[in-house]
């Protein structure tokens, strides 16, 4: 997917309901696929864009790290403590934007797709028990492209690599929504 599309999509989740002077709170946990990507990162392209389209400008913390997974976001003592450090006392995170580690949603590469989904309902978990209306927003790492070392193994495609990827980004979100509701 077109980086500045996604930016594009992932905006229009996190800034639908704006209709207040301040900017919505934005937590995102994810790696370098998250904070560089042709220059410069997914959150910052979020920020820029929902200036450029006249919402307040959101207040975006960042707590990524190179090659991390969500399981690292949701156990870390760093982590964790950012949820409620973060933002001035009394302002609560309005999102969480969370993106996986590369093929971490997949079953592939010492990977589990249910310690993937599992994570990132923890992840949502620490999130809610500060910010009880925060929803969660998962945010696809998208397949490598031809040539990479996946394939023809462990995926003989890397439309195959995204299906599975798909599916299991899918799948937790249902998992947190099934345990916050809708949304």
């Amino acid at each position: 997917m077109n980086m500045n599309l996604s930016a594009r999509v992932l905006l229009s989740l996190v800034l639908a309901t704006t209709a207040t002077a301040q900017g919505k709170n934005l937590l995102f946990y994810g790696n370098s696929f998250t904070y560089y990507v042709w220059g410069f990162g997914v959150p910052e392209m979020v920020g820029l864009i929902a200036s450029e389209a006249g919402h307040p400008a959101p207040t975006i913390i960042q707590e990524t790290a190179g090659g991390a997974t969500l399981g690292f976001h949701a156990t870390d003592p760093a982590q964790v403590a950012a949820i409620s450090t973060a933002l001035p006392a009394g302002q609560t995170w309005d999102h969480v934007i969370m993106q996986g580690r590369g093929p971490e949603a997949t079953a592939h590469g010492g990977f589990d797709p249910i310690d993937f989904r599992n994570n990132a309902v923890a992840i949502a978990t620490n999130v809610r028990n500060h910010s009880p209306a925060a929803s969660a927003v998962m945010y696809q790492t998208w397949a490598m492209a031809w040539g990479h070392m996946y394939y023809p193994v462990p995926w003989p495609t890397p439309m195959e690599m995204h299906n599975e990827l798909r599916t299991n980004h899918q799948l937790a979100a249902s998992d947190i929504s099934a345990a916050f509701g809708a949304g």
